[in-house]
């Protein structure tokens, strides 16, 4: 009897808090469309635009650009990012523009390469053909070696 009093106690417990707590019924992208945002999947072939290091994400072992990822306007003074432009095959060339100020870190040119979450994938992926004109990692990297990142 304690313990069945003891699970309803909790349960209403539960429910009460949850009837309590902000119900957040919109994602970051739904908001995204609806402050007409310009994000990537606005894109037109040829025309470029500018995101950050956290846009890109992994699939398979290859690198992608989350098509819901918002635009930039005006790159940081003290962060890395990138320029990419739309190809007529779908996929986008990228180019890594150090920041005016600070250090050469190397985390701040390496594009985000978590695995893609689930709700990035529904929304759209677009492949990345090339980085600074490098097609793999480890050549990009190298590159950044040269260049002094660290």
């Amino acid at each position: 009897m304690n313990l069945r009093l003891a699970t309803l106690t909790i349960v209403s417990s539960l429910v009460a808090n949850s009837a309590l707590a902000f119900d957040v019924n919109l994602t970051w992208y739904q908001a995204q469309k609806m402050l007409r945002k310009p994000m990537v999947e606005d894109l037109t072939v040829g025309v470029k635009g500018l995101v950050g290091r956290g846009n890109f994400c992994l699939l398979d072992g290859q690198l992608f650009l989350w098509g819901g990822a918002s635009l930039e306007t005006s790159p940081s003074e003290y962060a890395g990012h990138f320029n990419i432009v739309l190809q007529p095959d779908g996929a986008f060339q990228a180019d890594f523009v150090p920041a005016r100020e600070g250090r050469k870190n190397f985390l701040g040119a390496f594009p985000h390469n978590d695995t893609c979450p689930d709700e990035v994938v529904e929304i759209g992926l677009y492949p990345i053909s090339s980085i600074n004109g490098f097609t793999d990692m480890r050549s990009f990297v190298a590159y950044l070696i040269k260049q002094g990142y660290r």
